[in-house]
């Protein structure tokens, strides 16, 4: 990182905006400038407004600076941290349920899954009570009822 770049770089050209804010219409554009050059939040800003008011020596204006500046930056960023936690929580109960979804799909599809192979298994067992049935009867009309031809053929 470069010194032009570093913290100290930063935190001068937001102080220097800050301060050229203070002037003339020229030296508030500039000002407005250098500090959107930082990229620096609201509560920089108004940090920066209220630390430059306080050391200029006028205490009551810095007083005011603070109540004016920095106490509704405070409250705007608390409430932006409170909405970013609703939605981080959102999403995380988003992707809660869109896991549990897709884990009962699986589960439903593994059941239906299951059931076919079950019918399956009970069809290829009734073809094959059907078959041993058919099976029997053939044995039946070739060789005849055991029980019909003992009696028929009479005593030893």
């Amino acid at each position: 990182m470069s010194a032009s770049r570093g913290p100290l770089a930063r935190l001068a050209r937001l102080a220097g905006g800050v301060a050229l804010m203070q002037g003339r219409l020229g030296h508030q554009i500039v000002g407005q400038l250098l500090i959107s050059g930082v990229g620096a939040s609201d509560l920089e800003v108004a940090g920066a407004t209220a630390v430059l008011t306080a050391t200029s020596g006028q205490g009551s204006v810095a007083a005011q600076v603070a109540v004016r500046t920095v106490a509704p930056a405070l409250a705007a960023r608390s409430l932006i941290r409170r909405s970013e936690r609703r939605i981080l929580l959102a999403n995380r109960l988003g992707d809660a349920r869109r896991r549990a979804l897709a884990d009962a799909l699986v589960a439903r599809e593994t059941e239906a899954g299951l059931r076919r192979a079950l019918d399956a298994e009970v069809a290829r067992r009734t073809a094959l009570e059907a078959e041993n049935e058919r099976l029997r009867e053939r044995l039946r009309e070739q060789h005849g009822d055991p029980l019909a031809r003992a009696i028929t053929a009479g005593p030893p």
